[in-house]
């Protein structure tokens, strides 16, 4: 029954491509690597920064916002707000807020400090300003929202576990409504030479290439996602018009190590059967977690043609050469991505693509494809071995 069904009824999208959603939406579509984005800087061939004096100017990104609030306090607020201006959500006072970010700072620290010492009125103590929390419990305040904030850290499938989160608590009748989503701005040195160690990140922009024969891993960027999800019966009262509807999910853990999973796809492939099982459904869409480097699309590349042989019809995407690799953030633009495909009735390329790997028998579009997608998977996998799928259906 519709009464019981789970709705994406508003989306807030910053990202390299810019701060607006139809506009990210169009440079995605249009295969815009991320690196070409209006607010990408190259610092150098391996992260994409957010221009900040053209993300802070009115001029350009049409946000009148005190530049020493802080980048990320920045990217959640106009993010927050475009999805509940989407959403036509006013005052909703038992919303619950559940916004993800996978380290503990409010933007650059130049800027935060400068704020935070010279405001009174601002989040002035270090507990707070710190905290993975700050930025749920600074839209809770903004809004006035009495429902469930909390914050949930699972590395780069973060984003997908907030909006599953917020799912889960939607059907416990919890609350009716949650303002989910994930944020991330570039990490330290210290993070990033660990990961440099680990050879996961690419060596120029043109090699982040999913599948592809000769990856060699991604680069970083900085964004936000932010979604409405509520339940049916109050999204329709205010006469609202889902992007796509939450049919299910499936959240597990490969133990296989820290930073590496099974190489055959196990988990994953589990995820996926469950989520068939389950409902019994085709599946017309999935968009793949992709991150380029050689263990992870391996293990995907062999879960999904297991769980759905190697001549499926299935299509897939691998969208993060688009968008940049924003670690907690990620998870929520690709499941934001997959719902707009459902909405649009657009598959979005996998750029690159060029020389697929032997392995390979999924099916990738270069060009955005017109297509009737019914139902449509966003699968994320996060260090520590957090796994998770999420199934959407066409409105």
């Amino acid at each position: 029954m519709v009464n019981n069904e789970i709705w994406i009824t508003g989306i807030g999208l910053v990202t390299p491509h810019g701060v607006h959603c139809t506009k990210n939406w169009h440079a995605v579509c249009a295969g815009i690597p991320c690196e070409k984005g209006t607010f990408g800087i190259p610092a150098d061939n391996k992260i994409v920064y957010i221009n900040e004096e053209l993300f802070f100017d009115p001029a350009v990104s049409g946000m009148p916002l005190n530049k020493t609030e802080g980048l990320r306090s920045g990217l959640v607020q106009h993010a927050a707000q475009q999805a509940l201006d989407d959403a036509k959500i006013t005052v909703l006072p038992q919303a619950g807020v559940i916004v993800c970010c996978g380290k503990p700072t409010t933007g650059r620290e130049n800027q935060w400090v400068k704020a935070f010492s010279t405001d009174r009125n601002s989040y002035s103590s270090v507990a707070i300003t710190t905290s993975i929390e700050q930025p749920a419990l600074m839209l809770a305040r903004k809004y006035g929202f009495g429902g469930p904030v909390l914050n949930i850290t699972a590395a780069c499938a973060t984003g997908l576990y907030a909006i599953i989160a917020a799912a889960r608590i939607i059907r416990s009748g919890d609350a009716n409504t949650i303002l989910t989503g994930a944020v991330e701005i570039a990490p330290d040195d210290c993070f990033l030479a660990s990961y440099h160690n680990m050879k996961v990140m690419t060596d120029c922009f043109e090699h982040f290439r999913p599948f592809h024969t000769h990856r060699n891993g991604f680069f970083i960027a900085e964004g936000c996602g932010m979604l409405v999800v509520e339940s049916a019966k109050t999204a329709q009262k205010r006469g609202a018009i889902p992007y796509a509807i939450i049919e299910d999910w499936t959240t597990l853990n490969d133990p296989s190590g820290m930073t590496i999973m099974n190489e055959d796809g196990a988990v994953i492939a589990e995820i996926l059967t469950r989520l068939v099982a389950k409902n019994a459904k085709k599946i017309d869409y999935i968009n793949t977690h992709g991150t380029g480097t050689p263990l992870n699309d391996r293990a995907e590349m062999r879960s999904i043609s297991r769980v759905f042989g190697t001549h499926s019809n299935i299509v897939c995407s691998a969208t993060k050469p688009l968008t940049g690799h924003m670690f907690s953030a990620t998870a929520a633009i690709e499941v934001i991505l997959t719902a707009l495909s459902l909405s649009h009735q657009k598959i979005l390329p996998t750029i690159r693509l060029d020389l697929p790997d032997a392995e390979c028998t999924l099916q990738f579009t270069s060009q955005t494809l017109e297509a009737s997608i019914e139902r449509a998977i966003s699968l994320s996998y996060g260090f520590g071995g957090s796994m998770g799928g999420i199934l959407l259906r066409k409105p």
